[in-house]
């Protein structure tokens, strides 16, 4: 049974939501902390699974106990309840929970949200991917992107496209940007997984607002940028990864889906790259001769409890990315862990960090054969696209085809 902590500063609130959840009490053990201090007190004595919190109080506030919770119980999962209109607050709470419902908030909004998210934790019940992903609140950016952005923004000529084409190509950007998109202190209608579509609906000033706030954009944890981690590389296969999986993916719905998904794929491997920069050596897979590429699952997960891949959906999905695109973060390196009917988008970014990395060698070698899922793609009916596949990847990786062509041909020599 998962352990939920309430905070309100208010008794009638606090009363009502006991009242109104009453039923969930064969699933959550539930507490109600009147107030900051009350809840600080019960951090100090007790761990929970799901911290709820009202973020307007007086005293000691909702953001104090969303920091002291991450700081002190990094595996609980944050939830912010909100009323703010004041967007510098609002920002200021992405650096702190990974959820956010505006007030006043329906039970069935929030058992929805809690629902989802210990869910997750059931998916992924592995502590270590819990830690990894808990810890972690900011992804490093790209210090050029981010001053390209910023003249962009600042200027009269830039569109909503012109900004969308920048944070495509940093994956800080991209992901920050959905999770505030897709929050519901916006009110959403449907679910966003595309920058373009993300910021189309927040709007210019909004996004200058993230980017100068400099709670998770700044770049105040870099990437250690070594021989075991190349952080340019990182940044530039992942952009090559997302081209190419939104061009092989037949599909036109599933493109932007495909594209955001391949942009950050490989965002457990910065989490773990920050935390334990340690582990790095060991998980080098030196037989390919390119720059960040890692062991298999089997033997990451002796290293590090997890792998990646689990903990970049982990990471994702409690930021509220959508769906679509956790799953295809998530099982990326294992596409036949879903029962997938069709090629999707966790298809087409399996394939396409394959042939990222095959367009970067040298000649036919068979140090990335193994890692190809071909019996998935054989019973989903496309193997045989695998030559017309390699023939794209080869036009988008020099530069001659894509939506993203005029950036990838930067991407040789990244894997």
């Amino acid at each position: 049974m998962k352990k939920v902590l309430f905070v309100d500063d208010e008794p009638a609130v606090l009363e009502g939501l006991q009242d109104s959840l009453r039923k969930q009490r064969r699933r959550w053990e539930m507490t109600f902390a009147c107030g900051g201090d009350a809840a600080i007190s019960e951090l100090k004595s007790n761990r929970y699974d799901v911290i709820v919190s009202d973020v307007r109080m007086p005293g000691v506030d909702g953001v104090d106990v969303l920091q002291y919770a991450k700081d002190h119980h990094p595996k609980t999962i944050r939830i912010a309840l909100t009323g703010f209109s004041d967007q510098k607050k609002t920002i200021k709470l992405t650096s702190l929970a990974q959820c956010y419902l505006t007030k006043p908030c329906d039970v069935e909004e929030l058992d929805e949200a809690i629902t989802r998210d210990t869910g997750l934790i059931a998916a992924f019940d592995n502590p270590a991917v819990q830690l990894f992903a808990g810890s972690a609140s900011r992804l490093p950016g790209s210090d050029a992107k981010q001053q390209e952005l910023m003249d962009l923004l600042n200027g009269s000529d830039g569109s909503i496209d012109d900004i969308a084409q920048i944070v495509e190509q940093d994956i800080a950007l991209t992901a920050k940007i959905l999770q505030l998109s897709n929050s519901s202190f916006f009110r959403r209608q449907k679910s966003f997984v595309s920058a373009k579509q993300a910021a189309s609906f927040l709007g210019v000033d909004i996004i200058r607002s993230l980017v100068l706030a400099n709670q998770l954009f700044e770049i105040t944890q870099k990437m250690p940028d070594s021989s075991h981690l190349n952080a340019m590389a990182m940044h530039q296969h992942s952009l090559l990864t997302a081209t190419i999986a939104s061009e092989i993916i037949e599909n036109d719905e599933l493109s932007s889906t495909s594209f955001t998904a391949g942009l950050l794929h490989d965002v457990g491997k910065i989490i773990i790259a920050i935390e334990k920069p340690d582990a790095l050596p060991d998980l080098q897979d030196h037989s390919t001769g390119l720059p960040n590429t890692w062991v298999n699952a089997s033997i990451e997960r002796d290293i590090l409890g997890c792998t990646h891949s689990e903990v970049g959906g982990y990471f994702l999905n409690l930021w509220g990315i959508p769906t679509s695109v956790v799953e295809a973060v998530t099982f990326h390196d294992n596409p036949s862990a879903v029962n997938s009917q069709e090629f999707d988008a966790i298809g087409a970014v399996h394939v396409a960090n394959y042939l990222s990395q095959w367009t970067n060698l040298s000649d036919e070698s068979d140090a990335l054969e193994s890692r190809l899922d071909r019996d998935y793609l054989d019973g989903l009916g496309v193997l045989g696209s695998e030559a017309f596949w390699k023939e794209q990847a080869s036009e988008i990786a020099n530069g001659s085809a894509g939506s993203g062509s005029s950036d990838t041909d930067q991407s040789k020599n990244a894997a």
